[in-house]
């Protein structure tokens, strides 16, 4: 079969669906971005006199999702006039418009119950060429294309981008067991050479390779820290930048990803994953009741403005509220930030250890010498043996970072990120 995408079709207009439409429309390929129907009213909708059955009012849900994603910084497209080759529509009036895509992605909520339907209907109104992927960070794919037609099922795979697609390279392309193999050459080239991605092809199990690693990872990580005292604030500044990773760190990584799609994430996978060692580590019951209220709060992350942090507006200036994991509410900053390199033009503005400084003309938090300080002096005051987590520190994904953790002056606790990096995954030079 010969394929070919010039337009696509994107099913849920959340945070990864709008802005996979979005990186779509950066390489020139128009598409629909399709939504729930509203159920009730807004209150503006109510005072400008709309009804439920206006074209404004059902799309609303799709053309809100396209809204937040044009305003997401950094930008998820690569100038404002490309956002004119995506429209919004939504799942009922819109429908049809499925049929005349080439390339079908599906992001709706991570739940089996959702998309399983959803495929049914799809199913019924593609092209025989039509390329159907969902956007699944976990479910098995396979059960998602349970029950369709054999050409569905042919054409038919995982294609799991990562937020935000602009920027992050890898995707993973999971095919299953009908999936044609022609498809995913041509998937992985056109992903390729088109899309500018990192193509990695997966087996279909629970959470494919990256968010298995992550999954459990950060489980460990925020269970951890909220066993042993640790801020927002603290592992965030242990977690970013100090370490050669993004700035978003742990807490700031699970508000961009969703607090909802991080609980689903970890149940399923809790429920996928019987025979792993580290399962129980994605139900901890302090961990669950802290992402459990927030999640009843509506407190889902970026997508809400509030998650682990809350973004305050006040006196013309933007601040971001750390969530206080004891009180569960948010307060403000407590960490300064300040330059910390002799090299800086105008001299060094803080207080920073001597020899510290690695990075000419950078900025880094204090908050990253607080924590790290901190960390050392538990770590050398404490029996090693007397926990089982103890013995890597804390482990809050910061395997890549050793080596910059001893420029830091943090040889001990590089040493045992070492010793985690070994135990876990076999390797011992992740630094």
């Amino acid at each position: 079969m010969t394929y070919e995408i010039r337009k696509a079709a994107v099913l849920g207009a959340g945070t990864m669906g709008a802005a996979i439409a979005a990186h779509l429309a950066n390489v020139g390929i128009p598409s629909f971005l399709l939504d729930i129907v509203p159920s009730s009213l807004s209150d503006d909708e109510q005072k400008r006199g709309l009804s439920l059955a206006d074209t404004e009012v059902r799309n609303r849900i799709a053309r809100q999702g396209l809204e937040r994603c044009l305003k997401a910084r950094p930008s998820n497209l690569y100038h404002p006039d490309l956002a004119r080759l995506i429209h919004v529509g939504n799942l009922e009036d819109n429908f049809a418009w499925v049929g005349e895509a080439d390339w079908v992605i599906e992001a709706v909520v991570e739940r089996l119950e959702v998309k399983q339907p959803l495929m049914a209907r799809i199913d019924q109104v593609r092209q025989p060429e039509t390329i159907v992927s969902t956007n699944t960070s976990g479910i098995p794919v396979g059960t998602i294309a349970e029950g369709r037609s054999s050409g569905f099922r042919t054409n038919f795979l995982g294609t799991h981008f990562f937020n935000p697609p602009r920027y992050l390279q890898l995707l993973e392309l999971i095919p299953t067991g009908d999936t044609d193999p022609e498809l995913v050459g041509f998937l992985r080239r056109f992903c390729e050479d088109r899309l500018g991605k990192g193509v990695v092809v997966c087996k279909d199990t629970p959470n494919f390779i990256a968010n298995r690693i992550l999954s459990v990872v950060g489980s460990i990580g925020i269970n951890y820290a909220l066993a042993e005292g640790y801020t927002v604030e603290e592992v965030d500044a242990l977690t970013g930048p100090a370490i050669g990773r993004p700035k978003t760190a742990t807490f700031r990584l699970n508000d961009l990803v969703g607090i909802d799609v991080l609980a689903h994430v970890s149940e399923n996978l809790y429920r996928a994953i019987s025979g792993d060692p580290y399962r129980e580590v994605l139900v901890d019951e302090r961990a669950a009741g802290v992402i459990g209220k927030m999640v009843e709060r509506g407190w889902l992350g970026n997508k809400t403005d509030v998650g682990f942090y809350k973004k305050v507006e006040a006196d013309g200036q933007r601040e971001f509220w750390p969530l206080d994991l004891k009180g569960l509410d948010h307060r403000p900053p407590a960490l300064p930030f300040a330059h910390h390199c002799a090299g800086h033009r105008g001299g060094c503005t803080t207080h920073r250890p001597a020899g510290l400084c690695r990075r000419p003309r950078r900025c880094v938090p204090v908050a990253h010498f607080v924590a790290i300080g901190r960390l050392r002096r538990r770590l050398h005051s404490r029996d090693q043996r007397r926990h089982p987590l103890d013995r890597s520190g804390l482990p809050l994904g910061l395997l890549v970072g050793a080596r910059t953790l001893r420029n830091l002056g943090c040889a001990r606790f590089a040493s045992l990120c070492g010793e985690t990096a070994q135990r876990t995954c076999g390797h011992s030079r992740l630094g």
